[in-house]
């Protein structure tokens, strides 16, 4: 288990729930940018870190300005011990599989990265089990420190989420002892003397970086465990030891001494792990983890030394060799005047508290940042935000209790707009005593976080959805936890594993009384629907953030293409003609070619992620109970972001075009009704409408239906009429709407929108192409309708082109409607009748023409000479009629509001 070459980072590959880190020093800009892409996934991301080592980093104003996620996107959580918070470990949970390293490297690149480092691995899965005790142990000493207030009591509910996140390490141990062991209670050197048992010890090797000043940690090492040979590893002019302190503490030894030079393979490393390795004859004992060999780290507990971690295992002779043998020994046994050894100025000896105002729990919640002074404090207080003092701040300190001062202080508009962002603060009294700098916790973002809404990076692009391919799916993860998206989404809050689909991917059913709905509707993630617009400007939750990247990014495309009038051409160098440059073109094409490949495969999974996740919203608004359950709340704001989500996707290409047809068309049918259903829209009470008519406005909803009508247009077009009747149908729908109308802003700016390319889209075609959507009939349907009205089977109607005699115009071809069917007769009032409803259908056709090829009626309407004549050839009977004005429809007065924006 003990791997000293273990190359960190890698441990965090998989996707997991929580990462929680103890560490004495921590590099945060290793953290940020070399460590973040491996865990940008978990949502539940927490650091403890030694109070002076962060207060001491704090102070590097330099390091500190780099920072983008500290206590915003992962809890920064200081250990405040009377000695140092020197425990190393690194817990990684999730619902199914665990990982914990317990060793000697800090968060760092050194730490994690390092050949002189050393950590012992433990894994728990279903098939792996046999590790439970060690997480347990870790849970344990996490839960101890918070126990004894050593860490701010807003890091609890973020320690509590782990635990919930990862049921199974509430499992019994039984009565296992673990081998991951700490000094919370106990000193480490007494746990190892107990472990020995009184057995005699044949070997014992040591190797650690730091003793203390006077070694008497090593001496009572010595003194307790009696070897017959002890061997003392130490690194040539790196060891920090005294050597008259150390060859004071080896004279004591009863047995041999041995002191060997060592250092790594790879040269130039810090031999920075620790270990003690006790040889017994038929095993060997080895502690190894966090602990120096010095008092405060081996002979002292918790409450007068430091905080340490470390691996007590005991395994056949031999398993601990690797930590010896993985050490270059440079010259065999060698004198300690040889080694050139001294006792560097170390941290652990600098106990004094280096800023007389202490504070901690400080919380940022806009527009409040509360948090507690150590003592009694009073007014007035300055607050430094980064390295400005603010200004407009207003004081609200509580009586002291408890040598404790609680403070609100409500911050003005821009003192808060400076401390959204990732920055440091420091308070300072009138007396001149002020506190270490220090990051405050954004409760909102991780409240958000801890719900699995943290990952919102993304969410602020989505509006045009100006990302890489890795990115769009990335964002598509980011979409699926911050969004109420179906049913699954609910069951997926209480951490209920829902049934698994068949293999045709039809839904299954997910049974809703089984959930508990009081604590699915107090969930952030349902939450925030209810507050989504008022949370004003900082620590906007995810949805905050998605709706008002659409809204922003809305706006901003169409302020942009309105400025755009001309586009400067592009030179192109064509370069050299020689066969090398030629010979270059030809391989660049061959990479590229590569390169599209695997992008096109990328697009592909792209396309059918989406298409899942869009369709699983569609197919929960068609589910009566979760659309009755999450009421208006949800639904509204969820059908602007997935009517954005269709309409933009398919602008980009990065959806199946057939299946965005339908898709939002349901969408449409869903929340404005058509022919055969009510709207969403008007089972809303009075008030519920108007909220909804407000998101709608703010986010642009009319202006992308608009365009989304003329893209689907163009994209059914390009399959069969059935889609463009079903485009059409829900098209019509909405012009009928009892809203009424159609903004003359949204069609402008939808125009804007929807250009393709540089050349600016003419309003005329723009309208005309939404006005022949309304307007659009398949010759199916004029066929159904002809025989509908003359009372025939539609097979009995038939469209020809033939030539007619149209008076002053002469022969022409016009397109004839035959009937066939013996049964009827065209009488001149269902010839009117039929002239009025084709007119309207096909008000291109000039002349319109009827026969019954049977009986021998003709009729015909010419709307250019104003002439009609309906005929009896068998009776000779005939009627001259002027042609009838053409049939009007619910939609008609608003397709003329189009036509009249047309002419504007």
């Amino acid at each position: 288990m003990t791997e000293p070459r273990v190359q960190i980072p890698t441990l965090f590959g998989r996707e997991w729930d929580s990462v929680i880190i103890a560490t004495y020093g921590a590099d945060l800009t290793f953290y940020e940018r070399d460590l973040w892409r491996q865990i940008s996934r978990t949502k539940n991301r927490l650091i403890f870190v030694d109070n002076r080592q962060l207060q001491r980093r704090l102070l590097e104003a330099e390091s500190t300005s780099r920072f983008r996620h500290v206590n915003r996107s992962y809890v920064l959580a200081p250990l405040r011990s009377a000695g140092s918070a020197h425990a190393k470990m690194i817990l990684l949970l999730s619902e199914d599989r665990g990982l914990l390293a317990v060793g000697s490297g800090n968060l760092g690149l050194d730490g994690y990265a390092s050949q002189g480092e050393c950590f012992t691995i433990y894994r728990w899965s279903d098939e792996r089990s046999e590790h439970l005790h060690a997480f347990a142990a870790a849970k344990d000493f996490l839960e101890e420190m918070t126990a004894r207030q050593l860490i701010d009591e807003i890091v609890k509910p973020r320690l509590q989420q782990a635990w919930e996140d990862a049921p199974w390490i509430y499992r019994s141990v039984g009565e296992v002892t673990s081998t991951v062991r700490h000094n919370l209670e106990q000193p480490l050197l007494d746990q190892l003397i107990d472990s020995i048992d009184n057995r005699p010890v044949s070997e014992l090797v040591i190797h650690a970086p730091f003793y203390d000043r006077q070694c008497r940690a090593l001496s009572e090492l010595i003194n307790q465990t009696q070897p017959q040979l002890l061997q003392i590893l130490l690194q040539k002019r790196i060891t920090s030891v005294d050597p008259l302190y150390l060859s004071q503490a080896l004279s004591g030894a009863s047995g041999q001494v041995e002191i060997r030079a060592v250092e790594a393979y790879e040269s130039g490393t810090f031999l920075h792990a620790k270990f003690v390795i006790a040889r017994l004859g038929s095993s060997d004992i080895c502690l190894q983890g966090s602990p120096n060999i010095s008092t405060a780290a081996l002979l002292q507990d918790s409450l007068t030394g430091n905080i340490e971690i470390a691996n007590l295992i005991e395994d056949t002779p031999g398993t601990f060799d690797h930590l010896i043998s993985d050490l270059k020994d440079t010259a065999g046994p060698v004198e300690i005047s040889s080694l050139d050894l001294s006792l560097a100025e170390s941290d652990d000896d600098s106990r004094e508290d280096e800023f007389a105002l202490q504070v901690r729990e400080v919380s940022w919640a806009p527009p409040q940042l509360t948090g507690i002074f150590q003592g009694v404090v009073n007014p007035p207080l300055d607050l430094i935000v980064g390295e400005s003092r603010a200004e407009d701040v207003t004081w609200h300190l509580d009586h002291s209790q408890d040598g404790k001062t609680p403070f609100t202080a409500i911050l003005g508009e821009s003192v808060a707009a400076e401390l959204d962002r990732v920055v440091v603060i420091t308070f300072i009294s009138n007396s001149n005593r002020k506190t270490a700098p220090t990051f405050p916790y954004h409760l909102n973002a991780l409240i958000a976080l801890s719900s699995g809404q943290g990952r919102t990076e993304l969410l602020r692009r989505a509006g045009d959805f100006d990302l890489e391919d890795e990115e769009i799916e990335q964002l598509l993860v980011q979409l699926d936890e911050v969004l109420v998206v179906d049913g699954k989404s609910l069951w997926r809050m209480l951490k209920r594993k829902e049934l698994e689909p068949a293999e045709d991917e039809e839904s299954v059913t997910l049974c809703y009384d089984d959930l508990d709905w009081d604590a699915i509707r107090s969930h952030p993630k349902l939450a925030q629907y209810r507050t989504w617009n008022q949370s004003g400007q900082a620590d906007p939750t995810g949805l905050e953030i998605l709706l008002r990247s659409i809204a922003d990014r809305f706006r901003s495309e169409v302020r942009r293409r309105s400025s755009e009038d001309t586009v400067d051409g592009v030179e192109t160098d064509m370069g050299s003609d020689s066969l090398e440059s030629f010979s270059q073109a030809i391989d660049a094409e061959d990479e590229q070619a590569e390169v599209e490949s695997r992008r096109m495969s990328a697009r592909t999974r792209i396309r059918r992620q989406f298409q899942t996740f869009i369709r699983r919203f569609v197919t929960g608004l068609a589910g009566v109970e979760f659309v009755q359950l999450v009421g208006p709340s949800v639904i509204v704001p969820s059908y602007v972001v997935f009517n954005h989500l269709c309409w933009k996707l398919a602008q980009l290409d990065l959806i199946d075009r057939s299946f965005v047809v339908d898709a939002q068309v349901e969408l449409w049918k869903f929340f404005w009704g058509d022919a055969k259903k009510s709207s969403y829209f008007t089972s809303m009470s009075e008030a519920e409408q108007l909220a909804s008519i407000d998101i709608l406005d703010a986010h642009c909803a009319e202006t992308v239906m608009l365009a989304s009508a003329y893209q689907l247009y163009e994209i059914a077009y390009e399959f069969e009429d059935q889609d463009v009747v079903h485009v059409r149908d829900q098209w019509r729908s909405f012009l009928m709407h009892d809203l009424g109308g159609v903004c003359a802003t949204s069609i402008h700016d939808a125009v804007k929108i929807s250009r393709i390319g540089l050349d600016p889209l003419p309003i005329a075609n723009f309208i005309t192409s939404l006005v022949d959507l309304a307007k659009y009939t398949p010759d199916c349907e004029i066929i159904g309708l002809v025989a509908e009205i003359v009372s025939c089977p539609a097979s009995a109607v038939h469209r020809k082109n033939r030539m007619v005699c149209r008076g002053e115009f002469g022969e022409c071809f016009v397109d004839v409607f035959e009937i066939d069917d013996p049964l009827i007769k065209l009488t001149l009032s269902t010839i009117l009748r039929l002239f009025s409803e084709l007119a309207s259908l096909l008000p291109k056709e000039k002349y319109l023409r009827v026969k019954h090829t049977q009986i021998g009626t003709v009729a015909f309407a010419d709307y250019e000479l104003s002439d009609g004549l309906w005929c009896e050839l068998q009776t000779g009977e005939e009627s001259e009629f002027d042609p009838p004005t053409p049939s009007t429809h619910p939609w008609d007065a608003v397709v003329a509001q189009l036509r009249r924006l047309e002419i504007r």
